[in-house]
C-alpha cells in the first residue's frame, strides 16, 4: 500500500507542477500524509477558486496523457500477440468488455489523430 501512496504522491506532484505557482500551495504534499487531516487551507475564496481549476486543468492534461499511453501499450500488446482475454484480464473486465474499450480508444486516437491533420473549415455563407 505504500508504493501506491508513494505513486500517488509523485503524481500529485507532477500535476502541481503543471498548474503552476497559482496552485502550489493549494494542497500541501502532506496532504497525503497518513493520519493527517485532510481540510485544506485557504484564506481567500476566489484565490482557492483559481487554484483548484487551474489543478483540475492540469490533472485533465496529464489523464489525456495517460490514455495516450495507454492506447500505446494496448496497441504494443495487441500487435506482441495480446488477445481480447488477455486484456481483459488485465483490465478486471469481460473479452466483450475489453474489445469495446479497445476500439473506442482506436477510435478516439482516430478522430483526435484526424482533426490535428485537417483543420476544420468552415463554408461561407451563400448570399
Amino acid at each position: 500500500m505504500s508504493s501506491w501512496r508513494v505513486f500517488v504522491q509523485r503524481l500529485h506532484q507532477i500535476i502541481r507542477s503543471r498548474a503552476g505557482e497559482q496552485a502550489d500551495s493549494f494542497i500541501p504534499s502532506s496532504y497525503f500524509d497518513p493520519g493527517r487531516s485532510r481540510s485544506l487551507p485557504y484564506e481567500n475564496r476566489e484565490q482557492a477558486k483559481g487554484a483548484a481549476l487551474a489543478l483540475l486543468t492540469a490533472h485533465k492534461q496529464t489523464q489525456e496523457a495517460m490514455d495516450n499511453l495507454l492506447h500505446l501499450y494496448t496497441a504494443h500488446a495487441v500487435e506482441s500477440g495480446a488477445t481480447y482475454g488477455d486484456l481483459a484480464a488485465v483490465w478486471g473486465t469481460t473479452r466483450q468488455g475489453a474489445r469495446h474499450r479497445r476500439l473506442a480508444m482506436d477510435q478516439r486516437n482516430t478522430s483526435a489523430t484526424a482533426s490535428r491533420r485537417q483543420p476544420r473549415t468552415t463554408v461561407p455563407p451563400q448570399k
